[in-house]
């Protein structure tokens, strides 16, 4: 090139270490796993455990069907008179029908639903959604629930 007076000037002719740099190994290599890596001592945590087991027990005891006593924790939902958020029942695939109906009879006899009065103006359907191993997900449909809220 340079027989046609053509010169290449400003480049690098020099070029760093071909071995490029790691990223540096985190500074802990093992991070702590939740409830594998208690605080304290053995001894601590035994006298912790030991001070909370009234409270546990106290907790463990409280039926699945009681409500919160504090009124802070009623929540009333309040529906615009004459509203109604009826959804009629999806249909359920016959292969999980006696899957739903066990659940459907574990919550009635845990108290988490009722059998709702005749010709109600309210209803959720209720969603299943398969999952990988033999059991099911169950869910209501609340999507049109809030249409019925009165927000004044």
């Amino acid at each position: 090139m340079p027989k046609l007076n053509i010169n290449l000037t400003g480049l690098a002719v020099t070029w760093d270490s071909p071995n490029i740099s790691t990223i540096p190994d985190p500074i802990d290599p093992s991070p702590i796993k939740p409830n594998k890596s208690p605080a304290g001592t053995h001894q601590q945590r035994e006298q912790l455990m030991d001070a909370l087991q009234p409270y546990l027990s106290a907790n463990a005891k409280i039926p699945s069907t009681s409500a919160c006593p504090l009124p802070e924790a009623i929540v009333r939902l309040e529906t615009e008179p004459g509203k109604t958020t009826y959804r009629r029942q999806y249909p359920i695939a016959l292969s999980i029908q006696p899957k739903v109906q066990e659940q459907v009879d574990k919550w009635l006899a845990d108290g988490v639903i009722e059998i709702a009065p005749p010709n109600t103006a309210f209803n959720s359907p209720l969603l299943t959604v398969r999952k990988k191993d033999a059991n099911g997900n169950y869910s209501d449909d609340i999507r049109i629930v809030p249409t019925a809220f009165n927000y004044h």
